[in-house]
């Protein structure tokens, strides 16, 4: 927002002070928490039918997730996950509920239909806040053996991020 000022007059004694201009501008924030990006596609490349429960890593994450807090008053903010469609295969109509976890610092909740808290943080400025993966924290997929799992067949998921400045 930019914004002038000019200074002059007289001083005590009626001589002219010189006009003074200054001209500035501070940086407005939009004011908002959001996504500025979100996985599109988390892959899990070759897995073999597990014969007790395994959890495997993902072989491609396509992109990090990156929130923006432009908000004036920071204050702490929470990113949700929940299923929001299970596991399905891509031939069959073979599905596997709750097949994803996430795992905060090494320890793994079930994603289930129901939204859980994933990271939370309070923004010390306006900087994007990249959430990194690695095997410590991020999604995971928990295999048991089932009936439902087939080699050599694809299945997709549907995951959902929700990002809010309130508990849920």
């Amino acid at each position: 927002m930019p914004f002038s000022s000019v200074v002059g007059g007289a001083d005590g004694g009626g001589i002219a002070i010189t006009p003074q201009n200054n001209a500035s501008s501070v940086p407005i924030g939009d004011g908002t928490l959001r996504f500025v990006q979100s996985p599109n596609q988390i892959s899990f490349k070759s897995i073999p039918v597990p014969s007790k429960t395994t959890t495997y890593s993902p072989s491609i994450v396509d992109t990090s997730l990156i929130v923006a807090d432009s908000r004036v008053a920071k204050s702490q903010w929470h990113l949700y996950v929940r299923e929001n469609q299970p596991m399905k295969s891509t031939t069959t109509n073979k599905t596997i509920n709750q097949a994803f976890v996430y795992r905060k610092n090494g320890q793994d909740s079930t994603i289930t239909a129901i939204a859980s808290e994933a990271y939370a943080y309070t923004s010390p400025n306006n900087n994007n806040v990249v959430i990194s993966w690695n095997q410590q924290n991020g999604v995971f997929l928990n295999l048991t053996p089932s009936i439902n799992i087939n080699v050599n067949e694809s299945y997709t998921a549907q995951l959902q991020w929700i990002l809010s400045d309130a508990p849920l």
